[in-house]
């Protein structure tokens, strides 16, 4: 899945021009590493569609312990990035290599799918209405579901078709 995703990255939108390598700070590795237009990275996190979303608390749903857990992987990542992101840019420039605008960079977890996880006592929107919630309290990472880049994928096609015609 990660191959074929990283392959077709105008998945996540045309704002990105290429992929960086997978390894830009040592010992973390990247699922797929995107290149905005305006050179800054955004690091995406792939986990199992099968993954659980979210999980009653006290009669609300709240993303679970899988969706936390991917955020604060990305976390880490963009926290590695923000503290060498400067010397790795002058050490990556050195080496004639490309330099990122790592103090820009951001993360996207890309998990479950709420068909999967929807019930009778869940539904896919209550369970989308969970994300977004969590989504608005977070700074530079974003949580999507598998259904989410598809649902993304099928815009972006349609938005082609139409254009041509």
């Amino acid at each position: 899945m990660q191959a074929a995703i990283g392959k077709n990255y105008w998945l996540f939108g045309g704002q990105y021009i290429g992929m960086a390598d997978r390894s830009i700070v040592a010992h973390d590795q990247y699922d797929i590493p995107l290149i905005s237009a305006d050179n800054s990275l955004h690091i995406v996190e792939l986990k199992g569609p099968e993954s659980k979303l979210v999980k009653d608390h006290r009669g609300s749903l709240i993303v679970a312990n899988q969706v936390h857990e991917a955020a604060s992987q990305c976390l880490n990542y963009l926290q590695a990035l923000d503290e060498t992101g400067a010397s790795l840019q002058a050490q990556r420039l050195r080496d004639g290599r490309p330099a990122y605008d790592l103090g820009r960079s951001r993360a996207t977890v890309i998990i479950g799918h709420p068909e999967r996880a929807a019930t009778t006592k869940v539904s896919r929107i209550r369970i989308e209405q969970a994300i977004r919630a969590y989504n608005a309290h977070l700074s530079r990472i974003q949580v999507l579901t598998y259904a989410d880049l598809l649902d993304g994928a099928e815009r972006a096609l349609r938005f082609e078709e139409d254009g041509t015609t």
